[in-house]
């Protein structure tokens, strides 16, 4: 009979973490806990781990400090050293359907592993010498993350157009559905017309009437409405009037 090899036994446990996006710069980390796992697979996991990774802090055990053989069970770290955990990971041969990695967080580890990153496409538009360089910034974080992303700078520093910096990197999946209060429905047209350079025509903001419009790029809906509009069409068909389609790989809400 095969005697399992410590290495059998820090993969199996490695297998069995979760990871979960506690907060924007947080990582936890968690052991199975009902039912917990043997402490002959914890242990050797556990120093395993603490030598790759000395910045990381355990925030559960599996029994309390009277007992000298406890286990850590959950784990945290920075976001950043998230690609170096993956990495070790991987290594010791844990599969990527069990690691269960979200899609946007793709382009993180890939520019992690090549040390480079290409630069937003937006930043290749004339347009794009008017930013702020903590516009730029702004734009490669949204970038980085898959577009997955809140902004939350004070108002009046370019919340919209880092926005649409960020959308137009995803423009082969237009049309783009901006959802906004009534009040920001025709700024966010002339923004999108300005930084973007979509003609008017192209930017939609639906009403209830039963105008047909060509495919536009952008369909522009306040909150109010989308609300009445799902009562009265449901939102698809609303939408639907709107763009022709009934689904938006895109949208951004202010």
């Amino acid at each position: 009979m095969e005697v399992p090899s410590l290495r059998s036994f820090i993969l199996n446990a490695a297998s069995a973490v979760r990871v979960e996006f506690q907060r924007d710069i947080q990582v936890r980390l968690e052991l199975p806990s009902h039912p917990p796992l043997a402490r002959n697979f914890t242990r050797p996991f556990s120093r395993a781990l603490c030598r790759y990774l000395p910045e990381i802090r355990v925030e559960e055990w599996d029994a309390d400090p009277s007992d000298a053989e406890r286990q850590p069970t959950a784990y945290s770290m920075q976001t950043a050293l998230l690609p170096k955990y993956i990495h070790w990971a991987r290594c010791l041969g844990v599969s990527e359907e069990t690691l269960g990695l979200p899609k946007w967080l793709t382009p993180i580890l890939e520019e992690s592993e090549h040390g480079v990153s290409e630069e937003p496409d937006f930043f290749s538009e004339p347009q794009a010498g008017q930013l702020m360089d903590y516009q730029r910034e702004g734009i490669r974080f949204g970038v980085r993350r898959g577009g997955r992303v809140l902004l939350a700078d004070e108002m009046g520093l370019g919340k919209t157009l880092q926005a649409l910096g960020i959308a137009w990197q995803y423009r082969a999946s237009f049309p783009l559905l901006v959802i906004c209060p009534t009040s920001l429905q025709k700024v966010w047209q002339r923004q999108v017309a300005r930084w973007l350079k979509i003609p008017v025509l192209d930017i939609v903001i639906p009403f209830y009437s039963g105008t047909r419009y060509s495919p536009p790029k952008v369909v522009i809906v306040s909150y109010a409405a989308l609300q009445d509009m799902e009562q009265i069409y449901g939102v698809n068909a609303m939408l639907y009037k709107a763009s022709g389609s009934q689904s938006f790989a895109l949208s951004v809400i202010r």
